[in-house]
């Protein structure tokens, strides 16, 4: 099992002088990645509800806490860092153009030596999508459409896509495709989510997940297919664990505990509390 370690880009202080000693101490000290989360701007007036109250993270959410963009807390720390893994946890992907995206990600990945692992989610507050000029109610299907975008322009060369939100026709990244492609782990905790990760994503990436709720999570995943168009259940693992196609590269965050194979990859990355409530469908 490997360990990784969440930076200090949330919080009241954000000079250099906290960020970087965390993250040369992680790769010092043998760990195996540092991860960056994701906000845009809080709001005064949230409606939106927190969807992992167990942990304790969601005075975070106060204005005037402050949050680093992930991506450039990333760049700067893979300047002064040579091994250790760069995560995203997670990038809200539909915030974003996903050409964009593409662009950055591969440059961050290759200027790195291949270090970024982009954990990609869909978003839950509606103030910050309303802020943004998006619709809340299209934050999965653009999320799935955006990780098609980036596969293909990864990929492809020249590269056309034809959806409901990105077109383009023989075109080819700034970065021409090549072997390397950022790991994409699909974040998220809900049956969508799950399924999201399992078509889409190298690997799963949750939130709030620990060690005994695993086997739930794990018997969602190996349901046969048909399952997965059927009526969803009413319970659901709220998690912070993740598993990778990665063959022997397993991650865990500083508060994992237990991993566990699964047949299309393997479980890492580990935390989880159980929680009733309908599945979320986006």
């Amino acid at each position: 099992m490997k360990i990784g370690v969440a930076l200090p880009t949330v919080g009241l202080d954000h000079s250099a002088d906290l960020l970087l000693p965390v993250a040369e101490a992680a790769e010092r000290l043998g760990f195996d990645s540092v991860w960056a989360t994701d906000h845009a701007l809080m709001s005064y007036e949230r409606e939106s509800q927190y969807p992992y109250g167990h942990s304790g993270t969601e005075i975070a959410l106060n204005p005037g806490i402050g949050w680093l963009e992930p991506l450039s807390a990333l760049s700067f720390v893979a300047a002064r860092t040579e091994r250790v893994g760069l995560g995203t946890s997670v990038l809200v992907l539909p915030y974003r153009n996903p050409v964009l995206v593409a662009s950055q990600a591969a440059t961050l990945h290759l200027l790195s030596g291949d270090r970024l692992i982009l954990g990609v989610g869909a978003g839950w507050m509606r103030e910050e999508f309303k802020a943004l000029g998006l619709d809340p109610a299209e934050r999965g299907a653009r999320t799935d459409e955006y990780l098609a975008v980036l596969r293909t322009l990864w990929r492809d060369d020249p590269a056309s896509f034809e959806g409901r939100f990105v077109s383009f026709e023989d075109v080819v990244l700034g970065l021409p495709p090549r072997d390397s492609a950022p790991p994409l782990w699909v974040g998220g905790n809900t049956r969508a989510a799950l399924r999201r990760a399992l078509r889409h994503g190298d690997g799963w990436h949750g939130f709030e997940v620990y060690p005994e709720d695993i086997a739930a999570v794990r018997a969602q995943l190996a349901e046969p297919p048909r399952r997965w168009a059927a009526t969803p259940p009413s319970s659901s693992c709220r998690s912070c664990a993740g598993w990778s196609r990665r063959g022997g590269r397993r991650r865990a965050s500083s508060r994992a505990a237990a991993t566990s194979e699964h047949r299309r990859g393997r479980w890492s990355r580990s935390c989880v509390a159980t929680r009733r409530r309908g599945w979320d469908s986006w």
